[in-house]
C-alpha cells in the first residue's frame, strides 16, 4: 500500500477517489475467526487507506470474507432475529465510512438497511453504487432459501431502483461489488449473471470481461454493453503478484480512458 503513492506519482495530489471491491480479511479457516477479528481488520485496513493514499473518498463494497461466518449474509424477508443477525458488520462498516468523511449520513442509512450497499452522488455527477454480492454467491447458504424467488435478498431491487433514478436524473454510474456476476459460472448464481457492472474483484487477477445484450446469446461488438473491470489483489494469494490499478477518467462521460496495473 506504501507504494501506491510513489507508484502512481500521487504522493502530493492523492487520488480523487478510490473503489475498493472488497476482502479485506485474511482468508483462513472460521476457526481461525471471530467476530472481533473482523471488525478489528476493518478498522484497521479503512484507516490505512485513509493515511496512505490522500484525502479523496474510498467507495467501498464488501467481501465474500468480510462477514462471520465468512459469505454468509442474511435476507431481511427471512424476518426477526435471523434477518438481523448480520446487522453488527453493516453498522460497524457504515460507522467506518462515515468516521473517515467518505460517504454521508443518507448513505450511511442506506448501507445500514441493504447489506452495507449504498448509493452516493458526487459533486461531479457521477453516482457510485455499491453492491453486497454475497447475496448472489454460491457459497452463502442463505442464497437456497425460497429459490423460487429471483430476489429474496432484495438487493436487486435496490439496483434497479437506484438505476431508474439515475436514469430519470441523466447521471451516469459505477456500480461495484465483489464476486463478479458471469465469469466462468462457478461463483454467481443464476439471477445475477445477466447483470451489467463495472468494477469486481474476487478473482485476486488483472482482469476484464465484456457484458453482451440478453445474456450473451450473440457476441458480437454490436450487441456489446460494458466493460466490467476485474481487480487484482493486494495480496500475492494462489503463487500470484501483488497488484494494484490505476483508472484514467474521463471527467464528463466517466468513462474508463485508461487503465495502468
Amino acid at each position: 500500500m506504501q507504494s501506491i503513492p510513489v507508484l502512481t506519482g500521487t504522493q502530493h495530489t492523492g487520488f480523487d477517489f478510490m473503489v475498493y471491491t472488497g476482502d479485506l480479511i485474511s482468508h483462513d479457516p472460521d476457526n481461525q475467526l471471530t467476530r472481533e477479528y473482523i471488525m478489528y481488520t476493518e478498522t484497521v485496513l479503512y484507516d490505512l487507506f485513509k493515511r496512505l493514499l490522500g484525502s479523496g473518498p474510498v467507495y467501498a463494497a464488501l467481501g465474500n470474507h468480510d462477514t462471520y461466518n465468512q459469505a454468509q449474509d442474511a435476507p431481511h424477508s427471512l424476518g426477526g432475529a435471523l434477518a438481523d443477525q448480520f446487522s453488527w458488520n453493516y453498522d460497524h462498516v457504515a460507522a467506518l465510512w462515515q468516521h473517515e468523511q467518505w460517504i454521508s449520513e443518507e448513505a450511511v442509512q442506506l448501507a445500514r438497511a441493504h447489506y452495507a450497499a449504498y448509493m452516493v452522488k458526487r459533486t461531479d455527477g457521477l453516482r457510485v453504487i455499491t453492491l453486497n454480492t454475497d447475496m448472489w454467491y454460491r457459497a452463502n447458504y442463505f442464497n437456497y432459501i425460497n429459490m423460487s424467488h429471483p430476489d429474496t435478498s432484495g438487493m436487486l431491487r435496490f439496483l434497479t431502483d437506484e438505476l431508474q433514478e439515475a436514469e430519470d436524473a441523466g447521471d451516469r454510474v459505477w456500480i461495484l461489488g465483489h464476486v463478479l456476476s458471469g465469469w466462468d459460472g462457478t461463483n454467481a448464481m443464476t439471477n445475477p449473471t445477466d447483470l451489467s457492472a463495472i468494477f469486481w474483484g474476487h478473482t485476486h487477477e488483472d482482469q476484464l470481461s465484456i457484458f453482451y445484450a440478453n445474456n450473451a446469446t450473440d457476441i458480437s461488438a454490436k450487441t456489446a454493453q460494458v466493460v466490467s473491470w476485474i481487480g487484482p489483489s493486494l495480496t500475492p494469494l494462489t503463487n500470484l503478484n501483488s497488484g494494484f490499478r490505476m483508472y484514467e477518467v474521463d471527467s464528463s462521460t466517466f468513462e474508463i480512458v485508461d487503465a495502468h496495473t
